[in-house]
């Protein structure tokens, strides 16, 4: 039997409009996180509840659409509310400072001079490790300031590298080698029906080869910015990277303590039981995730709804949520009609482009969802497309810092560590990693295909 596409709903400007002011304004207050008189420090918990207020009040969607949609997203969201929990108990336990102290040990004493690219390494691997087994925005707010520490001790008069290396700590979020590793990612891939097993196979391929390209072009840019102050230095003038010799070996890192050790048990048992529980029930990923953030609570002997109320940060998922409102909205003024047209006449450079210049534009959020509803819309919409648009939309930030909530979150721990970080110059970087490593990772996809 031939299945039919639904009639495509008429684009109605006035409506689409209205979604763009909301979803602007939703943005910008998830992001920016501005003081408020009537509800004090606003953030992504109250731009949620301004979208979907909107979006009902002004019969962009009815009670009843929001409904079924949400009903549809119980699985997704048991899921990243159970990896929400297991890192806020990680967090807690102090493992992840103990890790990076062990991890960064080795590069901090490197006798190769001036040391900057056993750091740069070191970083990267480190943080592209956190970014797949926990929120990647509390990876960027526990390693930023951590990388930014070194750097000042190591490179003190040297602004260009500590950007650098706190810039790898962003750009190793990268593509979701693994689907619990983003949450968007994980929402999209239950809706489309992609397991974590294949999500695996197919994208973790493809974040090998952004990470490389990304690892190397950082490394590029160091090198040059090291072979200039090797050119300044035989000129007579000092040099900002090599302006301290080789730190001393610090001292040995503290054993973990026992709370930390079955900390860790766990969570490696949580990433291990992933893959096998999901061969037996599409459930499984929800359920090993609640299964290990209620075990790990008992680990930390910490009060559950202590953990809960205080120490998750729930305005992320909701915010997630509010951008399934709009997104709904928008469907029902015929832009996703729109979006999925394009998508449907076009390659998978197409879907890429799109996708990645939606999420630095827009948030990777709302795209995401725009993209997920415009490809659902399509009669034979395949999983190659969903895992490209997922691919442009996990690289695509990289552009701007709005593009995300980790962006902005990154920016203020820079600004917090008294590093400037220029917009040409993060725009500049971004280019010069997005490109090659969406172009590199759409290729492993496509290839991964055939």
């Amino acid at each position: 039997m031939v299945v039919q596409a639904p009639a495509a709903v008429a684009l109605d400007a006035t409506r689409i409009v209205l979604c763009g002011l909301v979803l602007g304004m939703s943005v910008s207050i998830a992001l920016a996180r501005p003081r408020l008189r009537a509800v004090g420090v606003a953030g992504p918990t109250h731009a949620a509840l301004l979208a979907i207020a909107a979006v009902l009040l002004t019969g962009s969607a009815s009670p009843t659409e929001l409904a079924r949609a949400y009903g549809n997203l119980v699985r997704p969201v048991l899921a990243i509310a159970g990896i929400m929990i297991m890192t806020a108990c990680v967090y807690r336990s102090g493992l992840l400072p103990a890790l990076a102290d062990r991890f960064f040990s080795r590069a901090r004493s490197s006798e190769d001079p001036p040391g900057l690219g056993a750091m740069l390494g070191t970083v990267f691997v480190f943080a592209a490790a956190l970014s797949s087994i926990l929120n990647n925005d509390a990876m960027i707010l526990l390693l930023t300031p951590l990388v930014l520490g070194l750097a000042k001790e190591r490179w003190p008069r040297n602004p260009e590298v500590h950007r650098t290396l706190a810039y790898a700590v962003f750009a190793a979020i990268g593509v979701a080698p693994v689907v619990i590793a983003n949450p968007i990612n994980l929402l999209v891939a239950d809706q489309a029906g992609i397991g974590f097993n294949p999500y695996f196979l197919r994208m973790a391929p493809a974040a090998l080869v952004c990470w490389l390209i990304t690892w190397a072009a950082l490394a590029l840019i160091c090198w040059r910015r090291f072979a200039n102050d090797s050119s300044r230095s035989k000129a007579g003038r000092p040099s900002s990277v090599a302006d301290r010799p080789p730190a001393s070996r610090p001292p040995q890192s503290r054993p973990l303590s026992s709370v930390q050790r079955r900390t860790a048990f766990v969570l490696l048992s949580v990433v291990l039981a992933y893959p096998i529980a999901s061969v037996f029930h599409e459930w499984a990923v929800a359920a090993v995730s609640v299964t290990g953030a209620m075990i790990l609570v008992r680990v930390l002997r910490a009060r559950l709804s202590e953990v809960l109320l205080r120490e998750v940060e729930w305005g992320i998922l909701l915010f997630m949520l509010g951008a399934f409102a709009i997104g709904i909205a928008l469907k029902n003024a015929g832009a996703v009609d729109a979006l999925a047209g394009l998508y449907q006449q076009g390659s998978a450079p197409v879907l890429a482009g799109i996708s990645a210049m939606g999420s630095a534009v827009l948030n990777n959020h709302p795209m995401t969802i725009l993209n997920l509803l415009a490809l659902q819309s399509l009669p034979a919409g395949t999983d190659l497309s969903y895992l490209i648009v997922l691919a442009g939309g996990d690289i695509g930030p990289r552009l701007l810092p709005t593009g995300s909530l980790a962006g902005l979150l990154w920016l203020a721990a820079c600004r917090r560590a008294n590093v400037r970080v220029p917009l040409k110059w993060f725009i500049g970087v971004g280019l010069a990693t997005l490109v090659p490593a969406l172009v590199g990772s759409v290729a492993v996809l496509l290839l991964f295909s055939g």
